[in-house]
């Protein structure tokens, strides 16, 4: 029968070990970061940091007094100049 040819043939292929080549391995790269001398600057320059910070805790004590108030025609009016409408 054919049948005992094919388990044959699988016998031979399970019985020969299979040897897998590893790749070499070439000097690696690593990724390499440049920052440019005027984004350390801009990252270093903490005058817009604190303005931010200063409006953002004067925004928190207001909410939190509950003096803080949103003005709906003021807001629609720079959605629509955004979006110029």
């Amino acid at each position: 029968m054919e049948i005992n040819r094919v388990q044959k043939v699988e016998q031979v292929y399970k019985s020969t070990p299979v040897h897998k080549q590893q790749p070499e391995k070439k000097n690696e790269l690593k990724d390499k970061v440049e920052i440019s001398e005027q984004a350390q600057e801009l990252y270093m320059n903490d005058k817009f940091t604190s303005e931010r910070s200063a409006k953002i805790e004067e925004l928190k004590q207001k909410i939190q007094a509950g003096e803080y108030t949103v003005d709906a025609d003021e807001v629609a009016c720079k959605i629509a100049s955004h979006y110029q409408l």
